[in-house]
């Protein structure tokens, strides 16, 4: 899961990464809380599939809720995009 991830998060633009999404999907399906993490940043910023805000949601929040503290991280920074930029809308701090 970690290779598949850092094959991922290392890839240039148009590289086929077909392979390491069946990994990270067929691992999130058998409950990896890792890969849906990482199913989470590929669908937020489109590697290796069609970007999908949503979807990333949803994974991020998956595994935030089992305890991932980059999920957790990354939905809070993904909301705070989306709120006024009046400091006391925003909920993430570094």
């Amino acid at each position: 899961i970690r290779i598949a991830f850092i094959t991922i998060s290392e890839s240039s633009p148009g590289e086929d990464l077909s392979e390491q999404i069946k990994i990270l999907e067929t691992a999130s399906d058998e409950g990896s809380v890792l890969a849906e993490t990482a199913l989470g940043f590929c669908y937020e910023n489109g590697k290796g599939i069609k970007q999908n805000k949503a979807l990333a949601v949803s994974f991020y929040r998956k595994a935030a809720q089992r305890g991932n503290e980059a999920a957790y991280n990354s939905l809070l920074r993904m909301y705070d995009e989306i709120r006024p930029k009046d400091e006391k809308f925003q909920i993430y701090s570094e």
